[in-house]
């Protein structure tokens, strides 16, 4: 061979060498500057502890954790290596099979979340609340009352306390505005009477009644005026729903909707799973060969 041309490729073959190995360095370099544990052939990245931890209370927080994890991890890769060599091949295949079985079922209820989110009706109309409402009577029997009432408390020196407590007897929507309009002087004010209140909520919340005197207060529709040294409340009482009752529709609207999500999510499903089955056997995607 031609010395020149021997001496060329000597000198391409020592720099590809070089840069081999300067590749395979860097390469070596970048595993360890990123790996943060080894066990056999498999890595621990610091990406890896970046996905499972966001922020620490302190650095100290952040070490006790971290070293946690890693050591964790190790005896997970240390078991699992010692038993992919140990375990009976018989029964690694059929914990293999155990594993793409529920690799198969996650993927595919994660796809169908995916698909009742974004395709399912979730609009439910009042009319369907209160049709599920009256297919459903055994279902909704009250534990405990409930009470419906307004509220307000002012002080005893109230300028307008003869007008404030007329308002308040009638309601009517004037009345409701104008009570809006100076509930910055009420220190306490509860205008939804068509909201039911459990009776823990009426003992915590109305300072005046105690578990002696409810029943008093909601035998019936009334009007109550209470004064301690502070101020003097106007109460007025709406309605109440005894234990063993029906519950208000009201009461029990979400768990209503709810249900009827739920009975929908369940139809989309199954129209779903027998769809994909359909198209699959019309375009021979699927095909059985059982005799």
């Amino acid at each position: 061979m031609n010395p020149i041309l021997c001496h060329f490729v000597r000198y391409l073959f020592q720099w590809g060498f070089l840069i081999l190995i300067t590749l395979g360095c860097d390469s070596l370099d970048r595993v360890q500057v990123t790996a943060v544990a080894r066990v056999g052939d498999s890595f621990l990245y610091r990406s890896d502890i970046n996905l499972r931890f966001g922020s620490f209370a302190s650095k100290n927080d952040s070490v006790v954790q971290v070293q946690n994890y890693i050591n964790t991890w190790a005896k997970e890769q240390l078991l699992y290596q010692q038993a992919d060599l140990n375990i009976d091949a018989t029964v690694k295949k059929e914990l293999q099979s155990l594993v793409h079985q529920y690799e198969v079922e996650l993927y595919g209820q994660v796809y169908k979340e995916s698909l009742v989110n974004l395709r399912m009706d979730t609009l439910v109309l009042p009319e369907q609340i209160q049709q599920a409402y009256e297919n459903s009577k055994s279902i909704f029997k009250l534990k405990e009352p409930l009470y419906q009432y307004r509220l307000l408390r002012l002080p005893l020196d109230n300028v307008d306390r003869s007008e404030i407590s007329m308002r308040f007897r009638r309601f009517d929507s004037i009345d409701r505005q104008f009570l809006d309009s100076l509930s910055f002087q009420f220190s306490t004010y509860h205008p939804w009477d068509s909201l039911w209140i459990s009776r823990k909520e009426i003992l915590q919340d109305i300072e005046f009644i105690d578990g002696g005197n409810l029943d008093q207060y909601f035998k019936k529709r009334n009007y109550f005026e209470v004064k301690d040294s502070l101020g003097v409340y106007l109460f007025v009482t709406n309605n109440r729903r005894d234990a063993t009752e029906r519950a208000p529709v009201s009461y029990v609207e979400n768990t209503l909707k709810n249900l009827i999500l739920n009975r929908r999510k369940i139809e989309f499903l199954r129209n779903f799973d027998n769809e994909i089955l359909q198209d699959a056997i019309r375009s021979k995607k699927y095909e059985t060969y059982v005799e």
